[in-house]
């Protein structure tokens, strides 16, 4: 039963891209975003950063994008997006950022991992900057939304709430520059790791929460 319910979602969200589009749609790939308890998807902004939704790894103590492991994660201010941070470079194709938002009736593509495997669709942008009329799935939470060029013009947040083939976005415009300033709330996985040593950070207003193993905290 649970094959069934699975196939019928993603059918459901799916659509067979133009055969002029399928080489375009395939050099634009997301990553898969894995928690201890939950997935989403995500896309590289430089080549040790990865960004995803913030709920997506809130509450996680473990983060991995396409298998690799994170170091720390941050939330971008108030937004529901979030910096994934490795040690070293990841090899993920790094997407360009768009700094303007797309008008209206604009084309656009999103590349996720809704119900646990990738996918491409495509929609069009409305007058609402936060909104785009675009088809996704369950796991889709961080998917790039980008323009013909491939550049990410917003980052997935939900789906709508009154219309399958509408979702949520938080426009790339709004998130550069929380990408340039330091993070909000950042986690941090070892007690050997100093916060003040990762990029972007400064001052004293930056809420830290240190995730310590288990016999660390007797």
């Amino acid at each position: 039963m649970r094959y069934i319910v699975i196939a019928v979602l993603f059918a459901a969200c799916s659509t067979t891209p133009a055969p002029n589009e399928q080489a375009f749609l395939a050099l634009h790939k997301s990553c898969l975003v894995e928690t201890e308890t939950s997935s989403g998807s995500g896309f590289a902004i430089n080549e040790t950063q990865v960004m995803t939704a913030w709920h997506v790894v809130q509450y996680a103590t473990s983060v991995k994008a396409d298998g690799r492991t994170a170091c720390h994660w941050s939330q971008l201010e108030l937004h529901d997006a979030a910096i994934i941070t490795f040690e070293r470079p990841h090899g993920l194709r790094v997407w360009t950022l768009r700094s303007h938002d797309v008008t209206a009736a604009e084309r656009v593509y999103i590349s996720g991992w809704g119900v646990g495997r990738h996918w491409w669709s495509s929609g069009y942008a409305t007058e609402d900057p936060d909104r785009i009329n675009l088809p996704i799935c369950p796991g889709d939470s961080g998917a790039p939304v980008y323009d013909k060029r491939g550049a990410v013009v917003g980052i997935v947040t939900a789906r709508g709430h009154y219309a399958q083939h509408h979702c949520h976005i938080v426009p790339m415009s709004r998130l550069l520059p929380a990408i340039q300033g330091p993070p909000r709330h950042i986690h941090i996985l070892s007690i050997d790791q100093d916060p003040a040593s990762f990029p972007g950070i400064e001052g004293d207003d930056v809420q830290v929460t240190l995730e310590l193993d288990p016999l660390l905290r007797e």
